[in-house]
Order: structure tokens, then C-alpha cells, then sequence
């Protein structure tokens, strides 16, 4: 009994399962799609930008330190009374202001890159609030074409709840389970020896199984239900 509901729900359901297909393939769903991979680009960049904004920040900080450091101590140069402490002053003082011209360069840099990125995260900021907005209207767009479909076939889903209340809820379960990976039909007669949808020769697995007619197993390859005719 259980298989005989089981193969009349399959029936049914394959009319549902092949508009469902039709309306994945649809341009409603191409649209949204296309919204949802543009706006996850965009996300995307975002993060990359903060990311280099949170490096460009630490590096500030770290040449800020470097300028500290740079710095020739206070009262360096008083005590140059010789030639020899007057030229080490002076070296001293040429190497501190070589230092702070190459920190300012980094700096500047820095600083440049700070601005591009504030520029270009606003940027995409704008570009995401577009993408939103036309990935709502064609998610609305999608669901009244889907309401519209469901409405179509009321009768079929109302025919799909009544017969599932009369099937054994661990057959329904994983004749489910197979529908959400696309392995349909579910439930396939055995021929031969062999599973009728995937055509592997399954004999020494399930003969076992399937003694009389109605006997379900379960194929080692496809995983989908064989039944005894």
C-alpha cells in the first residue's frame, strides 16, 4: 500500500518538480542571481577596503613611533666644542633628517591610499544600495510568479498532502531527501538486475531485498529506492 501511495505521490510530484525546474532556468531567477553576485562583489570589496584601512591605520601608527625615534635627543648639538663633535653632530643630524624624509614619504603614501580607499568605499557603498534594491524588486518579481504557480497547481499540492498522511513517514522522509538533490524520479522500478535510473547492475546488492513484488531497497550507486514490480 505504502508503495502504491508512494508512486502516485511521485506522479504528482514530478509535474510540480518539472515547473520548479522551468522557474530555476527562468530570467525572474537569472535576475536575481545576477543581483546576488554583484552585490556579494561588492560586499566583498567593502571588506577588503576595511581590511587595508585597518593595515594602513597600524602602519601610521608604527611610523609615528619612527619619527619619535628618529629624533636627535635634545641638547645633541651643544656640547659640539671639536671639530671631530661638530662632524658627528652633523652626521647625526643628516641621518635623523634622512630618516623623517623617508617617513614622510611613507606617510604621504600612506595618507594618499587613506583617501582612494574612503573615495572607493563610498563608492561601493552606493553601488551595493543600487544592487539591494534591484535584488528586492526582482526577488518580489519571482514570488508572484511563484504565487501565481502555486496557485496553478493548488489542486496538486492539496492531492500531495492528502496522500503523504497516508505514507509511512521514514519512506516520505527520504524520498524527500532525494527530491532536494535532484534525484528524480525517487523511486524506480528493478529491471533485470539492474536500478532503472542510474542502469547499474545492483543484483548482488539488493537481491536479498526484494523477494515479492512491492519490496523496496536502496541502490549503492544512486542511492534512489528500486522496487519489485
Amino acid at each position: 500500500m505504502n508503495l502504491e501511495k508512494m508512486l502516485e505521490y511521485q506522479k504528482i510530484d514530478q509535474e510540480i518538480y518539472k515547473v520548479e525546474l522551468d522557474l530555476n532556468r527562468s530570467k525572474e531567477m537569472a535576475r536575481i542571481n545576477n543581483f546576488k553576485n554583484q552585490l556579494s562583489l561588492a560586499q566583498n570589496t567593502l571588506l577588503k577596503l576595511n581590511k587595508e584601512t585597518e593595515e594602513l591605520f597600524h602602519t601610521i601608527e608604527t611610523l609615528e613611533k619612527d619619527i619619535l625615534n628618529s629624533s636627535p635627543e635634545k641638547g645633541f648639538a651643544e656640547n659640539a666644542n671639536t671639530p671631530e663633535k661638530v662632524n658627528s653632530a652633523e652626521q647625526t643630524l643628516n641621518e635623523c633628517l634622512e630618516s623623517l624624509a623617508t617617513i614622510e614619504k611613507e606617510s604621504k603614501r600612506a595618507f594618499d591610499r587613506l583617501t582612494y580607499i574612503s573615495r572607493e568605499a563610498a563608492k561601493q557603498y552606493e553601488v551595493g544600495r543600487h544592487l539591494s534594491g534591484e535584488h528586492k524588486k526582482a526577488k518580489e518579481q519571482y514570488n508572484l510568479l511563484l504565487s501565481k504557480i502555486r496557485e496553478e497547481h493548488k489542486h496538486h499540492f492539496e492531492q500531495l498532502n492528502e496522500l503523504a498522511s497516508q505514507i509511512d513517514p521514514k519512506l516520505m522522509a527520504k524520498y524527500k531527501h532525494l527530491r532536494d538533490h535532484r534525484r528524480m524520479p525517487a523511486i524506480v522500478p528493478y529491471m533485470g538486475g539492474n536500478c532503472a535510473a542510474c542502469g547499474m547492475d545492483i543484483s548482488i546488492e539488493v537481491s536479498e531485498k526484494l523477494k515479492t513484488s512491492g519490496d523496496l531497497a536502496e541502490c549503492p550507486n544512486c542511492r534512489r529506492l528500486v522496487y519489485l514490480k
